[in-house]
């Protein structure tokens, strides 16, 4: 369920001074790249205790941040890494902070499809 409103986020993130109209515009002309893009991040285990997998994710986010223009960092921890990324946009006046963990157990396909992202894959799928 994290990752798949992490991706949705992301695929909205660069969008976030746009129109309503040229959001859509943007996601009807770019859906199969997105959808894509969610797919592989969802393939690749989000487990806690399966560090070279959430080493993996780590990396793909932060190549994700790093196509919508943020300035990506990994931090090695103890335990897990974590991913930074920092957009700073001249005159600015608010500050948008997307906070997102690991999971500790490994979520069942009946688990993900009775939650937002199974919602989320089937509206993507009927369009």
């Amino acid at each position: 369920m994290k990752r798949a409103c992490l991706a949705l986020v992301f695929a909205c993130a660069a969008l976030a001074s746009a129109q309503q109209s040229d959001v859509e515009r943007y996601v009807r002309e770019h859906q199969r790249a997105i959808v894509g893009e969610l797919m592989e991040l969802v393939a690749i285990p989000n487990v806690r205790s399966d560090l070279p997998n959430i080493t993996r994710n780590a990396e793909l986010l932060r190549r994700m941040l790093d196509r919508r223009g943020l300035k990506p960092e990994v931090w090695e921890t103890p335990s897990t890494p974590l991913v930074f990324g920092e957009r700073l946009v001249p005159g600015a006046t608010r500050t948008i902070l997307f906070y997102t963990t690991t999971t500790t157990s490994t979520p069942t396909t009946r688990t993900c499809a009775s939650g937002i992202c199974g919602t989320a894959l089937r509206r993507l799928r009927r369009s």
